[in-house]
């Protein structure tokens, strides 16, 4: 018996539905990490392309110190997300990123209540955490197939 194939009888094929899932839950944290990282880095580096936030009128004179504060945040967050993918550390990933929906969601509270609209607040930050929401549901699922005793 060759090397391949002892290696694939020990280690059962894992069905397509099971890739795609877990191919799915890894895109959704990688578009994540990418997107976060990308905002942190452009309100490090020039804060007023990031007018997009939604808040009405943006920070001027002292209050322009949230820029870095968002921007420091942000990449905190892309950086634990792509250390937990690169160590494949799909259950702390799952936590992670369940505990990063409190991001969107209170960005968009602070849309909301501070000068920016209802509907742009859930476009851009609402629409955010459905899509965080989304991988984490499908994260729990992954972790849960991965350990789950086979008959």
């Amino acid at each position: 018996m060759n090397v391949v194939a002892a290696s694939s009888a020990v280690q059962p094929a894992v069905p397509a539905k099971g890739r795609l899932l877990a191919r799915t839950a890894t895109g959704i944290a990688v578009v994540t990490g990418l997107l976060v990282t990308y905002f942190g880095l452009n309100f490090l580096l020039d804060p007023h392309a990031a007018d997009g936030f939604g808040i009405k009128p943006w920070p001027t004179g002292e209050a322009t110190g949230y820029f870095a504060v968002k921007g420091v945040r942000d990449l905190a967050v892309g950086g634990a997300i792509f250390t937990l993918l690169a160590l494949r550390q799909h259950r702390a990933l799952a936590w992670i990123m369940l505990f990063d929906l409190l991001l969107p969601l209170g960005d968009m509270v602070t849309v909301m209540t501070h000068g920016g609209t209802v509907a742009y607040a859930l476009a851009v930050h609402g629409s955010a955490a459905a899509l965080l929401a989304l991988g984490v549901v499908l994260q729990f699922i992954r972790i849960t197939r991965s350990t789950a005793p086979t008959a």
